[in-house]
């Protein structure tokens, strides 16, 4: 009616009982659980995943040169200078993005399946250190560095949520994840990962210009980015009281909510990865007339397609009944296969213990790990594993619960450690894992 005036909208309007208990789970878990400390500086946050992080880097060096030594040493009698065990990290994908940052896209079409910004910023340090012959040295720079800060982020992240105090098990147990070694060899995965996690985190703290600058940054990596899209659409809207006033139907005070400053925010989060890719498309577009090149590709040169869930399942199986038991073939199809099961269960136990952001994000990381099999290859889900590596609420909650459970640290770390260190000695001497 016209001569009704319009109410104000409440300023922290109450939700419904289902979402209100998982919001605030985090807290309560804080407040409820003696072991968990009283809040830590960020500075001693990022002290801890940084000092985490360079122990992991110098067991892989450690690692590398015994796997290299006493295995292919041992075979051909060869010696190994500490440039030539570098040079063994260069396979598969690493080859592609090392001649892209020396070539560009120009000259090589196939090249376009690879984002920008990962061999942009290598050939950046390649100038810094001396040029193309440490063209290598400096993807791993750069990839290490994105693991880096990967750790710091995540870290943040996990004591937001939980307490400072589970913060340092969030970060090596993604580290412990058995194919994090491709967050140590020349991959574009560090990177994704890191603006994921910070995208995330300065989602949950309300930053929401940070968090549409690290979504950029992400659709600028890869184009599986657009997991992020969803997951902060959502969050912003909570954080507006936006959903609560829809379950409601309050219309009067969404009118007065939806503002133009919330709006332009909104679009903003909205935008920020579709835009990183639209300039990329754009790019592709110009250069070969083609704007979805990379999205073709894919399917011509990497023979990967687009398939509905039950065909999935259906190849899954197929897969499985075509390979002996028991052999090479087994094993390497559980590499990637067996994360992907294991972590849909966990995503279970994110959507009871974690905020709905997290459980919309996961389900957007096991989309894009395994809906675009290779289908006219053996192992149809190769890779599935190292897609899974931005699972960045599976890492927060297996960190809370190894800091609770202490006997989990063996199990999930102490095993994943172990397993890792075989995939490393596979991958530096035998065949690329994908």
């Amino acid at each position: 009616m016209l001569g009704t005036p319009i109410p104000k909208a409440p300023e922290m309007p109450e939700m419904p009982e289902e979402e209100s208990v998982q919001e605030q789970t985090s807290i309560q878990v804080a407040a409820a659980d003696p072991q968990v400390s009283k809040p830590a500086s960020s500075r001693a946050i990022i002290g801890q995943a940084a000092l985490i992080w360079l122990a992991s880097r110098i067991m892989y060096c450690i690692l590398t040169y015994f796997a290299v030594l006493l295995t292919l040493g041992r075979r051909t009698g060869a010696s190994f200078a500490p440039d030539r065990l570098v040079a063994l990290w260069e396979k598969s994908d690493v080859t592609w993005y090392l001649r892209l940052s020396a070539g560009g896209y120009a000259t090589d079409s196939y090249r376009a399946a690879f984002f920008p910004l990962y061999p942009g910023l290598t050939e950046v340090v390649t100038v810094l250190i001396g040029g193309n012959p440490h063209r290598l040295a400096a993807a791993m720079i750069v990839s290490n560095l994105g693991t880096l800060a990967a750790c710091i982020g995540l870290a943040l992240l996990a004591a937001h949520e939980f307490g400072n105090s589970t913060a340092p098990t969030a970060v090596r147990v993604m580290l412990a994840y058995p194919l994090a070694l491709f967050l140590f060899a020349g991959y574009a995965d560090s990177l994704l990962v890191a603006f994921c996690v910070f995208a995330l985190y300065f989602a949950r703290r309300g930053s929401w210009r940070w968090a549409a600058v690290c979504g950029f940054l992400a659709g600028l990596t890869r184009p599986t980015s657009v997991i992020l899209v969803l997951p902060l659409l959502w969050e912003y809207g909570r954080q507006q009281g936006i959903w609560q006033l829809l379950w409601h139907k309050q219309w009067q005070a969404l009118f007065v909510r939806l503002r133009p400053a919330t709006l332009g925010n909104w679009l903003l989060v909205v935008i920020c990865v579709p835009a990183a890719i639209g300039l990329y498309a754009l790019y592709l577009w110009r250069t070969f007339g083609d704007p979805l090149l990379f999205v073709h590709l894919q399917a011509s040169a990497w023979h990967r397609h687009l398939l509905s869930p039950w065909h999935l399942l259906a190849l899954a199986v197929t897969s499985w009944q075509s390979v002996p038991t028991w052999g090479f073939a087994h094993a390497y199809m559980l590499v990637d296969e067996a994360p992907v099961v294991i972590f849909i269960i966990l995503t279970y136990f994110v959507a009871r213990r974690l905020p709905v952001m997290y459980t919309i994000f996961m389900l957007g990381v096991l989309f894009t790990a395994v809906s675009s099999p290779i289908v006219d290859y053996t192992f149809h889900f190769a890779a599935a594993g190292r897609y899974l590596l931005p699972s960045i609420p599976i890492f927060l909650l297996l960190g809370h619960w190894v800091r609770k459970h202490p006997w989990l640290d063996q199990l999930i770390i102490g095993g994943g450690i172990a397993l890792q260190a075989v995939l490393v000695v596979y991958f530096l001497t035998s065949g690329p894992l994908i």
